[in-house]
């Protein structure tokens, strides 16, 4: 005990010697507040004291700096915080220089963009082989290069075929056979002869062989050991697999072609985007992609005996807008055609397929591309992206309650980023992403139609409420916007109980306290349970703790 006083008075002696400067620890000086250290609350007993903008725990008796930051300190009215209802109060002169702005919350007709990115591909139904139909050797190749645009019926190669030469001698019999036959005695036989000939004829036009040769084979009767083969669908090559002089066995790939003047492009939607994809329409219908005559109004199977496919929706309304980097402001207005039925286990995204009319031939397979999906709501309550501030966990607009006064509450949104109409068609031209025009946002809960709330200047609205701690204590109370019932947890308490943690005299909120415990016939309270914990490990001390740190319940 004596070696415990000669070293307070050692302290004591270099303390005001200057040798050493004492600095409270942070524990007691946000348990028992910063006005411990500097001295009596005087400013506390006035109504008034001093915090910083950026750290509302500090509250000092006097003018200054924060000791944390280096803000210049505000003056505030003690207790006003405290009032979680009144939210928060601005004079006209903060809202003017501050540049608030209010609008009155109301129901618009609304237009959702969603955005996704892909690649362009192939139309897969204007994909066509050609291949070898009968063994032989290719002599001479009218189309030699890949990339050439050819038209319908245009000659590819020209193919030598040994089984060529006997398939048309063999024609060329039994179409005399017949001749005698048709002219004979014997009728009966004129009918198996006359099939004999259409046999030997289907043979020769399954190998490749055009009706107008058959016809020149028949007046010329002249066999040859070569014939061309031709295609029957125009295109773009987009693969040669054969060379002059190889030889090619039937089923070999000798071609690929692909219609260009309409091409695919695949795009990836995100996963919460995926219901605006399936907003009905008025002109809604069901088609079978196999058979497109066959169109109703309402989903079902295809009525064609032997196919029974589901039918596809499609959505003449639901269109978008693709644009691409080799066009820059040149957009491609399109049909989205098909949204296939799983998502991508590892983007986690939809792929769409969306059909662009290409005839100028501008858009090339492989190429990226960025598409614009436009779908229209009507009468959605909805406030402006600007009136929202996002805190992480919950969404908070300040409510206009007149005479500057602003309450913070939260809101439950929908669906993000939907542009007003008005907007759309008079501001999107020249704006390949549309990013200049108005944001809302779909609100679900939290306000309703005519309130008015803060949508521009909420900077300073934070930045004031952080200083009033109105919305600290509002993120503390719950959605609700209403104070915790500390009642419940505390108990009733009385004017004459006592609180620890504070000056001798002082009256304390009741918002302050979250624990208490019986002591010496009393009922103490703390404002935490650090705090008492505290108390309880002093226990020798504890008489002149409590003296020196209690304060009467206000």
């Amino acid at each position: 005990m004596v070696k415990s006083r000669f070293i307070i008075i050692g302290a004591v002696i270099l303390i005001a010697s200057g040798l050493i400067i004492f600095v409270p620890p942070a524990r007691i000086i946000f348990s028992v507040g910063w006005d411990w250290v500097f001295g009596s609350p005087k400013a506390l007993e006035a109504g008034f004291y001093y915090t910083c903008a950026m750290h509302p725990a500090i509250r000092l008796q006097g003018p200054g700096d924060c000791p944390i930051c280096g803000m210049s300190l505000v003056k505030r009215e003690a207790g006003r915080e405290e009032d979680i209802s009144a939210g928060i109060t601005l004079s006209e002169r903060q809202i003017q220089i501050g540049g608030i702005r209010m609008e009155k919350i109301k129901r618009r007709d609304l237009v959702k963009v969603v955005e996704a990115v892909g690649k362009i591909d192939y139309d897969e139904r204007s994909l066509y082989q050609v291949s070898a139909r009968i063994d032989g050797r290719i002599d001479k190749l009218h189309v030699n290069f890949t990339g050439a645009t050819i038209q319908s019926n245009h000659a590819l190669v020209w193919l030598y075929s040994p089984q060529l030469v006997s398939a048309q001698k063999e024609y060329l019999l039994t179409l005399d056979t017949f001749k005698v036959i048709k002219s004979g005695q014997f009728q009966e036989t004129v009918k198996p002869a006359e099939e004999l000939v259409e046999s030997t004829k289907r043979r020769l036009l399954l190998w490749g062989i055009t009706e107008e040769q058959v016809v020149e084979l028949e007046k010329n009767r002249k066999v040859t050991d070569h014939f061309t083969i031709y295609t029957t669908q125009g295109g773009t090559v987009i693969k040669k697999n054969v060379i002059e002089g190889m030889y090619v066995k039937e089923g070999d790939v000798l071609f690929e072609i692909a219609d260009l003047s309409n091409v695919w492009l695949y795009a990836d939607i995100y996963e919460s985007d995926i219901p605006l994809l399936m907003e009905p329409y008025e002109d809604d219908y069901y088609q079978c992609p196999m058979h497109p005559e066959i169109k109703q109004n309402d989903p079902g199977l295809c009525s064609i005996k032997g196919c029974q496919m589901p039918l596809i929706r499609y959505s003449p309304s639901l269109t978008s807008e693709v644009t691409t980097k080799s066009f820059p402001g040149e957009s491609f207005t399109c049909k989205i055609e098909y949204a296939y039925p799983f998502v991508n286990p590892e983007t986690r995204t939809l792929r769409v397929r969306i059909t662009i009319p290409n005839l100028e031939l501008k858009l090339r397979p492989e190429m990226y591309a960025r598409a614009q999906i436009k779908i229209a709501k009507e009468n959605i309550l909805s406030i402006p992206e600007s009136a929202v501030i996002y805190t992480g966990k919950r969404n908070i607009v300040f409510v206009d309650q007149g005479k500057g006064q602003l309450n913070p509450r939260t809101v439950a949104l929908g669906a993000q980023w939907l542009y007003h109409k008005d907007f759309v068609s008079s501001e999107e031209k020249g704006l390949p992403f549309h990013r200049g025009m108005q944001r809302y946002h779909e609100v679900r809960e939290g306000v309703q139609e005519d309130e008015i709330v803060v949508t521009s200047g909420n900077f300073l609205v934070d930045a004031e409420s952080q200083i009033q701690g109105a919305l600290e204590k509002f993120l503390e109370s719950g959605q609700t916007g209403e104070p915790k019932d500390l009642k419940d947890k505390m108990g009733d308490l009385k004017k004459d109980d006592f609180a620890v943690c504070a000056w001798e005299g002082m009256e304390m909120k009741l918002s302050a306290f979250q624990s208490k415990m019986e002591y010496e016939g009393e009922t103490l309270y703390f404002c935490t349970e650090e705090e008492m914990k505290k108390f309880m490990d002093n226990s020798q001390e504890s008489s002149y703790y409590k003296q020196k740190h209690k304060g009467h319940i206000k």
